[in-house]
Order: C-alpha cells, then structure tokens, then sequence
C-alpha cells in the first residue's frame, strides 16, 4: 500500500482597492471598486473549488479593515468554514512565521484541503517565495489570488492557477 500524501491548495490573495489619505493606515477601506474586485475574486474561487472538488476550510486574515472587508467579500461566495484574524498577516509580517504556522495547522488536520490567506504587500509576495522556495518577489494587484498546490510532507509547493481582478 502506498503511503498518503497531504496536499492541499493555499490562496495567497491580497486585499482589494482601498481608498487612500487615512491618518491610520489599518484603517483604510476598500473603494468601492475594490468591493467589486473582491465579489470577482469570491466568484472565482467558488469556480475553482468546484471544478477541483475542494473547498477552502480556513481563513486567515489581516486585521487591517481592507482585509476584513475583502474577505467579507471572498466568503459570500465559498462560506469558509472557519476564520483567524492573524497579526502575522499585516504588511510587515514574517513569511517564515506563517509558513510554520501553515504546516502546524496542515499537520494538525489531516483532512484540510484549502486555506485563504487575504493580507497585504509586500507580505503576500515575500510568503509566496517562502511557500515554492523560490525568490521572485512577484507583485500582486489588488484583489489577485495565487493558487499554490502545496504538499505538506515537503512544506512546499508550486502556483497552479491565478486570479487578477479586472
């Protein structure tokens, strides 16, 4: 008998368009056309989920307000099952640290098949180099999603599929 393999899909998404010239930068909202980019990306992902018979189980999120709200957004769509605000996830935040997190939850749930991380940049690009061991540094635009494929046994992984609001 061969020996089971734990994959399961990680969407790196950065929140969508927020409006500018707040006097606390955690406190700035989506624009009203980044509610729009992020109903886009929720429609999106409930396709993908679809068509790849998955879900996505865990949400994690940045506290910031534009996060909260793209994710309030995203779950419309695929009604996580269950959702951490996570401090790890603010823009400063330490790739190392959530990927470690990543595997603990991973490991601790065998039966985990997706998980929505909705932070910022430059976290989102520094964590998508951290998770497919790769140093790229690509940029995300507002509301985008990168599917990672990613093996828990390894603890990596590789972009399958993205998303790009219009």
């Amino acid at each position: 008998m061969g020996v089971l393999v734990h994959k399961m899909y990680i969407y790196i998404m950065r929140h969508g368009d927020a409006l500018t010239n707040f006097k606390f930068d955690e406190l700035r909202p989506l624009s009203d056309y980044g509610v729009f980019q992020a109903m886009q990306a929720g429609k999106w992902l409930k396709q993908f989920t679809v068509d790849h018979h998955t879900d996505v189980s865990v949400g994690l999120v940045s506290p910031f307000l534009r996060a909260l709200q793209t994710f309030e957004q995203v779950n419309e769509s695929i009604k996580v099952k269950s959702t951490t605000e996570l401090t790890e996830l603010i823009p400063s935040g330490k790739p190392i640290a959530l990927h470690v997190y990543l595997d603990q939850l991973a490991q601790s749930d065998p039966d985990l098949k997706g998980v929505l991380l909705v932070s910022h940049m430059p976290l989102v690009s520094f964590l998508l180099d951290e998770l497919c061991g790769q140093h790229l540094s690509e940029i995300f635009s507002t509301a985008s999603i990168l599917c990672i494929d990613y093996s828990v046994e390894h603890a990596s992984g590789q972009v399958i599929t993205r998303f790009i609001a219009d």
